[in-house]
C-alpha cells in the first residue's frame, strides 16, 4: 500500500466521507468488473459493488493498513457476490439472467468479459472458476495473491485455475470448427490462447 493510500484510510477513519469517495472512484471498475464476473448479470453487479463499499467503509476499521486495501476490497465483493449468487431461488434462475445478451456498448470495460471469444464461454464455468480466472486475467494476481483473498491455499487456486482453462479451452477447440464470428476469432488469435 502506498503511503498516499493510507493517508486516505486514515481521514476516512477520522470520518472524512469524501475522502472514501476517492477511493470507491480509484477500485470501482474494479469491483464492478469482478461482481459482474461472479454474478454474470451488470444490474446486479452494480447493487454488489455498492453492498461491498458499503461493508469496507463500515468495516474499514478492522482493515490491517499494512496489507493491500484493493485486495481486501476485492475479498468483499467475492463474499457479497457469492452471497448473492447463493440467495437466487435456483441455478436456472442464476443461469438465465446470466446468459442474458449485455449490449457491450453501454457497459465500458475493456476486459475478459468483453472479449468476443471469451464473454459467451464464461458460462461453461462456475462461480469459483469464473472469479478465479479474473482475478488472475483482470487483476494480474498471483496464485499466492488469489489464494489470500479467497483464503484457500496456492495450490487450491492453482487447481482451480487449471481446470477453468482446460474448460475454456475445450470450449474453443468445439467452437473453432463451429461456423461464426467465435471460430474466426479464434483462428485469427489462436497463437495467443
Amino acid at each position: 500500500m502506498t503511503d498516499e493510500e493510507r493517508l486516505i484510510i486514515r481521514k476516512c477513519l477520522d470520518g472524512n466521507r469524501e475522502a472514501f469517495e476517492v477511493l470507491v472512484n480509484r477500485y470501482e471498475s474494479h469491483v464492478k468488473t469482478l461482481a459482474w464476473n461472479i454474478t454474470g448479470n451488470p444490474e446486479e453487479a452494480v447493487d454488489v459493488s455498492q453492498e461491498a463499499f458499503l461493508q469496507a467503509f463500515k468495516n474499514l476499521h478492522c482493515f490491517d493498513l499494512d496489507k493491500s486495501f484493493k485486495s481486501w476490497l476485492l475479498g468483499i465483493t467475492i463474499k457479497r457476490g457469492i452471497d448473492r449468487v447463493r440467495k437466487q431461488k435456483s441455478f436456472l434462475n442464476f443461469f438465465n439472467r446470466y446468459i442474458q445478451v449485455v449490449p457491450m456498448e453501454k457497459v465500458k470495460i475493456t476486459t475478459i468479459e468483453e472479449s468476443v471469444i471469451f464473454h459467451p464461454l464464461l458460462k461453461k464455468l462456475n462461480e469459483r472458476e469464473r472469479t478465479v480466472l479474473t482475478l488472475q486475467i483482470n487483476e494480474n494476481y498471483s496464485a499466492r495473491e488469489i489464494g489470500k483473498i479467497l483464503n484457500c491455499s496456492e495450490n487450491a487456486v492453482r487447481v482451480t485455475l487449471f481446470r477453468a482453462k482446460k474448460k475454456l479451452k475445450k470450449e474453443l477447440l468445439k467452437n473453432r470448427a463451429a461456423p461464426g464470428k467465435t471460430a474466426r476469432y479464434y483462428h485469427e488469435h489462436e497463437q495467443e490462447v
